[in-house]
């Protein structure tokens, strides 16, 4: 995700490591200086506090992660359901490869409620819109059920692959993707219940 091996760019990588494992709150400018053996001088020069850092963060690893889904689903764009299923196997296999930044999004985004959070829901909106796009696209080659709310669609995909990734990077030595992706397949795309005339009132 950060390439360079410039001090901004590490001054970005150990916030992430930073920011996910310990939260925004408690993670310091002193910590992140120390960690990323750069210096104060160096930290305001690129940011001018942890709000604007942890705003570029976010925004450089989301238009990173939409980049690689865009990337790795560019051949299976017109190959019917498998544009769905590919996207969902995509963010599995980022999820997993970019543990610290999901994590963050997760656990920082979602719930943020600072007085600059409006920044922080307009990139949060840009990574879901993506997803929106997919099942728009899906609705409109009749691959998805018309009567399903897109809006709501994004942060349930999101939260279920989130959800699951992390309890296997907490309980196995080795996440299976595999496990995570038919999990995801037979609840999300499948449903549940094992008989479908189950008479449902919503």
């Amino acid at each position: 995700m950060f390439s360079n091996e410039d001090n901004k760019s590490k001054i970005l990588q150990i916030a992430l490591e930073l920011f996910s494992k310990k939260g925004l709150g408690e993670s310091t400018v002193d910590e992140i200086v120390k960690v990323s053996e750069t210096s104060k001088g160096t930290f305001y020069y690129y940011f001018k506090g942890k709000n604007q850092l942890f705003l570029e963060l976010l925004e450089t690893g989301v238009e990173f992660l939409i980049s690689e889904m865009k990337k790795r689903t560019e051949n299976v764009e017109n190959s019917g359901f498998l544009y769905i299923k590919n996207n969902v196997d995509t963010q599995v296999d980022l999820f997993i490869e970019y543990p610290h930044f999901y994590k963050l999004m997760m656990s920082e985004v979602w719930h943020l409620e600072e007085i600059w959070h409006e920044e922080v829901q307009r990139i949060r909106k840009r990574y879901l819109s993506y997803i929106e796009e997919i099942f728009v696209w899906g609705q409109q080659h009749q691959y998805i059920r018309q009567d399903i709310e897109i809006e709501l669609m994004g942060p349930a995909l999101f939260g279920m692959i989130g959800h699951m990734s992390m309890h296997q990077l907490m309980t196995e030595k080795i996440c299976n993707k595999g496990h995570i992706k038919r999990a995801v397949y037979s609840a999300f795309f499948n449903g549940i219940l094992t008989r479908p005339d189950i008479n449902i009132k919503f």
